[in-house]
């Protein structure tokens, strides 16, 4: 998934859904994405998803509305990678660690054969923030960005998860500097209950 330092970018409608429902999902219990969420600019596209910036609709307090949105597309066996990042993202997340991306929820869209995987939203990803600066860190920037790292990957194998995907793309941050380890979509179980 490509996501670098923040650019100017167009407004993004949401993408059609296509295809039948998968087994996994009960879509009628989801709610609708575009009933709750206002979707902005493409934060990051790649093969098995795009994730957007996006506001809530109908609140008051414009820095809690900011969340991303990711959209799972329709590759093959796209429903059962979604479903196994769904698991091990809400497995990761139990116990909010600051440095494990958080799920929000998980919604669908109007035709009610798509998933959406609502977090909280850290807009930038390591390797765009590296090519953005190079090599210009601090090295106290340095030693907190892998204090945060090692801090979500151990709190993950605590939970008995190895993410399996860890480079700069999946390492996301936020407006004040935290790091996110995201993108759960080749998670495993340590004992093989989730995942492949």
């Amino acid at each position: 998934m490509k996501r670098g330092a923040p650019e100017a970018g167009g407004t993004a409608s949401a993408p059609a859904g296509g295809g039948s429902s998968p087994a996994h999902f009960n879509f009628a219990a989801l709610p609708i994405v575009q009933d709750r969420y206002a979707l902005g600019d493409i934060l990051g596209d790649g093969t098995e998803g795009t994730v957007y910036r996006a506001t809530r609709r109908h609140t008051g307090d414009a820095a809690a509305a900011a969340v991303a949105v990711k959209f799972f597309k329709k590759t093959k066996h796209w429903d059962e990678r979604a479903k196994r990042e769904l698991k091990c993202m809400t497995r990761a997340g139990a116990g909010g660690h600051p440095n494990v991306m958080r799920m929000i929820e998980v919604a669908t869209g109007f035709d009610r054969d798509a998933i959406y995987l609502v977090m909280e939203l850290a807009p930038y990803d390591l390797r765009g923030l590296l090519r953005r600066h190079g090599l210009d860190f601090s090295v106290g920037h340095i030693k907190s960005y892998m204090q945060q790292l090692l801090g979500g990957l151990a709190h993950m194998h605590a939970a008995g998860l190895m993410h399996r995907d860890v480079k700069p793309e999946n390492v996301l941050v936020t407006e004040k500097n935290v790091l996110k380890v995201a993108d759960f979509g080749l998670a495993c179980d340590v004992k093989g209950r989730v995942g492949s």
